[in-house]
C-alpha cells in the first residue's frame, strides 16, 4: 500500500510525502529504491538520492524492475542531480 501511495505522490510532485511512503516499501526492490531516490532528489536531499542511485546502479541481480531503471540510476549516480 505504501509503495502505491508513494508512486502516486511522486507523480503528483509531492516529494516529501513520496519519500515517507516509499521508505516504508520493500527496501530490497531496486525499482522502489530508485523511485525513493527520485523522490529524495525532488525533496532536496541530493546526498541521500545520490547514495540510493549508487545502490541501485551497483545492484547485482537481474530483475525486471532493475532493468527498467539501471541506465538512469547509473547516470544519476555518476552525475549531478
Amino acid at each position: 500500500m505504501h509503495q502505491l501511495e508513494g508512486f502516486i505522490a511522486l507523480y503528483q510532485g509531492k516529494y516529501p510525502e513520496a519519500v515517507g511512503h516509499l521508505q516504508q516499501g520493500n527496501p530490497f526492490d531496486p525499482y522502489i529504491k530508485y523511485q525513493l531516490a527520485v523522490a529524495a532528489a525532488g525533496a532536496g536531499d541530493g546526498a541521500r538520492a545520490k547514495k540510493l542511485f549508487r545502490e541501485v546502479a551497483d545492484y547485482n541481480f537481474n530483475a525486471v524492475g532493475f532493468a527498467l531503471v539501471r541506465k538512469d540510476a547509473l547516470q544519476k549516480a555518476n552525475g549531478t542531480l
